[in-house]
């Protein structure tokens, strides 16, 4: 198997959860972890956009409420 291609088949996927309802962050974290996803919170826009910067947190993909 290409090395690529293996490394990108071990790493897990991240995504980032914004949403300002914990219950919701939290049943949203839980399913997505249980797929073997990577997963990052945040309760508004403007704590996801510091989170991005401050930690460089490059998310696969973003669910926005």
């Amino acid at each position: 198997m290409d090395k690529a291609l293996a490394n990108h088949t071990l790493s897990k996927h991240k995504i980032l959860i914004v949403d300002d309802q914990p219950r919701l962050r939290a049943e949203l974290r839980l399913f997505l972890e249980s797929e073997g996803f990577e997963v990052s919170e945040a309760e508004s826009c403007a704590q996801a956009r510091s989170l991005l910067v401050a930690s460089q947190l490059q998310p696969d993909a973003a669910l926005i409420d």
